[in-house]
């Protein structure tokens, strides 16, 4: 995350030079400005591939996993209350088209 933030920035600064190269006309400021450019997209693409190579290697599994756990407990928690007759009128009816995820899938 912070090393696309990085790249970003030096995308940034490679436009801001090519920007100062159209005002002033100065040759160096375009040369430097598209290399530096440059090397920021190949960074931004370098921290793409990086992210997609670690997303193979299940990162955010952990998070994806509690996130699914939570709904499948906020979804029993609703079916369960719909049919208390004291508080079913304080939960919506529309949860019957709603289903559990199966957390064997992540596997």
């Amino acid at each position: 995350m912070i090393l696309t933030l990085i790249a970003i920035a030096v995308m940034a600064i490679g436009i801001v030079m090519l920007l100062v190269y159209n005002i002033t006309d100065h040759y160096a400021m375009n040369v430097i400005g598209t290399i530096v450019l440059a090397v920021g997209i190949t960074a931004v693409l370098i921290c793409t591939i990086v992210l997609i190579i670690c997303n193979d290697n299940d990162l955010g599994k952990k998070e994806l996993a509690n996130e699914i756990r939570e709904w499948n407990e906020s979804l029993a928690h609703y079916r369960k209350m719909q049919i208390n007759k004291w508080v079913n009128w304080f939960y919506p009816a529309d949860t019957s088209e709603l289903e559990y995820i199966p957390v064997w899938k992540l596997k």
